[in-house]
């Protein structure tokens, strides 16, 4: 399989002139592209990057950040994105787990506390135009599939972060996979919307590129006013979206006219997606909509699913697998069960190296596949709760982890997300269980409401209705929005806090 290299390389050929990546402040075709990652990639490997090597990017520009991910590979290097915004004390322990032999800090990017070799970059006033032989000679090597390519680290909330490695081969075949996935055209404008230190910006990028189609950069922090706008002024045929920002683009459906656009797709991932969303999103508009659902362990996106109907009980499917994967729904012991019944998603085939520096971690999550017949295959235990709808569609239910118990009995807090959730007049909501008083734990839901009138009644009635009493929240907590995570999903984290006790929550 060609590296992912050479499938950009590919379209400077055919493509030379042909836009690559646009933001509010250059617009490189395929050749400029190829000219700077080259030189960059120059760079690089002047500053020791080479295989297992890995730089470090520090930068607020997505741009940049793809030039910069684009030169890594080149160079043979570990393409590590920092957290743009993140503290320093973050950064400098990501960069110090990692075993970072480089820092390419971008344009406007204030260093941070660390004893590794640091590249300050800044863009040519003039883009400049082809590449010399010497250039392409220097930077022609082909990565070997089992290489490291990318290190992506969980956001550091919680605990300690974890630096997930993904090698060559299987993101390259993964690129693939993706790009028939979602449908992808040689001729689509893309938006690429994850913050730099996400996977899914890697993908957002490299599957485009790696297609020879647009990247479009934008601020994920835009309104949806600016959004639209920005979708015009591109003319974007593709909008990948986290489920937070999608959510708000649908609710606002109920007040604003969709404008003739385009856009002729939508990606969403990162979260569970709101009924009432998809409801007024198919409603309000004719454009499809993809649910992508998938953990960084199984090279980002494994799953997929075109949004069609709803399941009144179970909501929005996130898919089968895409490419070269194995999909299993198993028990504690292990063993495969029944369709309808709940157990925990593994997945093979494609799957992440490990985790950087954590081998025991590694191995509790990543174990010896039984149902292949390769050797050394493995499955990633994903920690989340799945089931196979009366449709054959698989249904996220919840995390493994995600659970409390009331009264003494064991409480699922997705499984009452989902049910408030297809109440016909929310909005969002999250449902977290919260100890204020010692001994004292109660079920507390936050609820982004659809009309003023919606009551704790009426929701309480309407849960009680298809749960027990023991999953039927105490306290309704009605609020204009819900906090969202550097990336863009609920912060559970965050409402379990004291910012939002329910004697300081507002409607």
């Amino acid at each position: 399989m060609p590296s992912i290299r050479a499938k950009i390389e590919g379209n400077v050929r055919v493509r030379p002139e042909h836009p690559a990546l646009i933001d509010e402040h250059h617009r490189l075709s395929y050749t400029q592209l190829h000219t700077v990652t080259d030189r960059l990639a120059a760079t690089f490997r002047q500053s020791g990057i080479g295989p297992e090597r890995v730089v470090a990017v520090d930068v607020t520009r997505k741009l940049e950040a793809a030039v910069a991910l684009i030169a890594a590979l080149k160079a043979g290097g570990v393409y590590l994105p920092l957290q743009s915004g993140a503290p320093r004390d973050w950064k400098s322990f990501v960069v110090a787990d990692s075993g970072a032999d480089l820092i390419f800090r971008g344009t406007g990017v204030e260093a941070f506390p660390s004893q590794v070799n640091r590249l300050d970059w800044r863009w040519p006033d003039d883009m400049p135009g082809t590449t010399t032989g010497a250039e392409n000679a220097e930077n022609a090597a082909d990565t070997v599939d089992s290489q490291a390519a990318c290190v992506v680290y969980t956001s550091g909330t919680t605990g300690r972060p974890k630096g997930v490695c993904l090698t060559a081969g299987p993101l390259s075949e993964h690129l693939d996979a993706i790009i028939a996935g979602f449908g992808l055209r040689q001729e689509d404008r893309c938006l690429q919307f994850s913050p730099v230190n996400a996977d899914t910006a890697i993908e957002q990028v490299l599957s485009v590129l790696a297609l020879g189609a647009t990247v479009v950069f934008c601020d994920e922090t835009m309104s949806v006013a600016q959004m639209l706008r920005l979708f015009e002024r591109e003319q974007v045929t593709v909008a990948h979206l986290s489920t937070g920002y999608w959510h708000i683009i649908a609710n606002s459906l109920e007040w604003r006219q969709w404008p003739v656009l385009a856009l002729r797709k939508v990606m969403v991932g990162g979260d569970r997606m709101s009924p009432r969303a998809v409801q007024l999103w198919q409603e309000k508009t004719a454009v499809p909509v993809v649910n992508a659902y998938g953990p960084t362990e199984t090279v980002i996106t494994p799953n997929v699913h075109n949004v069609t109907a709803i399941d009144p009980d179970l909501g929005v499917p996130i898919g089968d697998v895409v490419g070269q994967r194995s999909l299993h729904v198993l028990d504690e012991a292990l063993q495969p069960v029944p369709a309808g019944q709940t157990g925990e998603l593994f997945l093979g085939g494609l799957v992440a190296r490990g985790y950087v520096g954590r081998p025991g971690l590694t191995a509790a999550a990543f174990l010896p596949d039984p149902f292949s017949t390769k050797p050394g295959a493995r499955l990633y235990r994903t920690g989340d709760l799945v089931r196979r709808g009366r449709d054959g569609n698989l249904y996220f239910i919840g995390r493994a982890d995600n659970q409390t118990k009331i009264r003494g009995l064991r409480v699922e807090l997705a499984e009452v997300d989902a049910v408030l959730a297809h109440h016909p007049r929310v909005r969002e909501c999250a449902v977290v269980a919260r100890e204020d008083r010692p001994g004292d734990r109660r079920l507390v839901a936050y609820v982004v409401a659809g009309h003023e009138d919606l009551t704790e009644a009426e929701l309480s009635a309407h849960l009680r209705s298809k749960l027990p009493d023991h999953m039927v929240p105490s306290i309704y907590c009605f609020m204009p929005e819900l906090p969202l995570t550097a990336n863009s999903k609920i912060d559970r984290n965050a409402l379990r806090g004291e910012r939002y006790q329910p004697s300081k929550a507002l409607r």
